[in-house]
């Protein structure tokens, strides 16, 4: 099977845990296997390499267990001490996957068989499976991994690799999950923009594309190709510093949200596939209680710009094109904006220079989150101390409500405490949310084993093993 991806950039990479681009999302799972992985309805959760997940009574220790069947592609047995080394990796080397592991203290950490290992952390965390099976962070490696030799244990083998051209796997024959993968071999090819990647579906150059606008589907469709629509929790935010500017002003973080019609956003940029947001991510999680719509109102706008002092407010919007729609979000934002005598104007950045130049450092652009668990997506987001937190949002009382959510084995004690997180993020936090925005992907008809995923990533959130191409 051959993929028109959307996304990649000359630093893509197949290190497992360092992965920032679309294709890198994409080649990642080909090559390794997380432990566990949310289920395609972001309510669950599957286990890949571990066969549980288990805390102690004070949530201070989790037991892993480590599927004995598991083999590395050079034949070698999976085993704790590989678990433990890819944790050690993450940690010491401070990467974008640590701060999300809380208070993890690998020193601590111990091998107790070769099927299992103790995590101990220095104070209570209990929301270690979400983290794991949600943030795309912690693929596992052999603890014999270099960055020239990527074996793993997923179900594909790496055959080749060209960063921001290609990628080529075959079936790995001795995959834990007997009788899987399907497919012989896929080839990943880095495609400039949608137009490309249509065009390629259509002359037969490849068999599945993703990251689809709503304006490609009547087309697509009407070449008889399978259109594969998913509502998912995924958000692609106007992002403002909360440090900056005139941001540091509530009163104008408010404004912005008053100033958007969020209808006209979900209908004109996704076909109305999307799901209307109220500036607040995670809300699919059981924890959370939902929050109130944020109806336009563009006069008590113009009045809190009034009263911040920027009545005549005149801004930079800088946008990407990293997932669909994110410029035609940006454009539409700035002519709604103007409603309320804010002139936005729109810079466009092409993905390699948006994260050189722009991604945490801008005061004024966009991001883009898959569905994440609310608590594990605040540790990698929001929180003060997150590794991505574009909006340099830094609330006293809200790091306060985290550590005390992540500290209860109670669920309702839980909630009680994102609800209330919540809840600052409405009212004065810095992510501007419009749309949950759909994945849109489409195949041949011979393509099968896509389905419709919550977590915002293409074609069933890159699970590949389950995917087949007939003859």
């Amino acid at each position: 099977m051959r993929v028109g991806a959307s996304g990649g950039a000359a630093t893509d990479t197949l290190d497992p845990h360092l992965g920032t681009s679309n294709t890198d999302y994409m080649r990642l799972p080909q090559v390794y296997d997380p432990l566990v992985k949310l289920s395609h309805d972001g309510k669950g959760i599957k286990y890949f390499l571990a066969e549980s997940l288990k805390v102690d009574a004070q949530g201070t220790k989790w037991t892993v267990k480590v599927r004995p069947n598991a083999r590395t592609h050079d034949g070698n047995p999976f085993t704790a001490e590989d678990v433990l080394w890819n944790f050690r990796r993450i940690v010491e080397n401070n990467y974008q996957g640590a701060v999300p592991l809380g208070p993890i203290n690998i020193g601590a950490s111990r091998i107790v068989d070769s099927t299992t290992l103790e995590l101990a952390f220095n104070s209570p965390f209990t929301i270690l499976e979400e983290v794991l099976a949600a943030l795309p962070f912690y693929y596992m490696a052999p603890r014999n991994w270099t960055a020239d030799k990527p074996v793993g244990t997923g179900p594909f083998v790496l055959d080749s690799f060209k960063p921001g051209v290609s990628s080529s796997v075959k079936r790995f024959d001795g995959y834990w999950d007997s009788g899987k993968p399907y497919l012989d071999q896929i080839t990943v090819l880095n495609m400039a923009d949608e137009t490309t990647q249509v065009n390629a579906l259509q002359n037969g150059q490849v068999e599945a594309i993703n990251y689809l606008s709503a304006q490609s589907v009547r087309q697509v469709q009407a070449g008889n190709y399978q259109v594969i629509i998913s509502k998912t929790g995924a958000w692609a935010p106007i992002t403002v510093r909360c440090d900056t500017a005139p941001f540091d002003n509530p009163k104008v973080r408010e404004a912005l949200r008053l100033v958007i019609d969020r209808q006209q956003i979900n209908q004109n940029v996704y076909g109305g596939y999307g799901t209307i947001a109220n500036d607040v991510f995670g809300v699919d999680d059981p924890l959370s209680a939902g929050v109130p719509p944020r109806n336009r109102d563009v006069g008590r706008a113009k009045e809190l710009l009034t009263e911040a002092g920027h009545q005549n407010l005149k801004l930079t919007l800088i946008t990407n094109d990293v997932v669909p729609a994110q410029r035609s979000v940006a454009t539409l934002f700035a002519a709604q904006a103007k409603e309320a005598g804010i002139d936005v104007s729109v810079e466009f950045q092409t993905a390699t220079t948006f994260f050189a130049q722009s991604y945490l450092k801008a005061p004024f652009t966009q991001d883009y989150w898959y569905y994440v668990p609310y608590l594990a997506n605040v540790a990698g987001a929001t929180l003060s101390t997150a590794p991505f937190n574009a909006t340099a949002f830094h609330d006293d009382e809200y790091d306060q409500l985290f550590q005390k959510a992540i500290s209860t084995l109670d669920a309702k004690e839980r909630a009680g405490y994102v609800q209330a997180m919540q809840k600052i993020d409405y009212d004065r936090g810095g992510n501007i949310i419009p749309v949950f925005y759909p994945i849109i992907d489409a195949v041949t008809p011979k393509v099968g084993g896509v389905v419709e995923d919550i977590s915002g990533f293409p074609l069933g959130n890159n699970t590949y093993q389950d995917i087949w191409l007939q003859p």
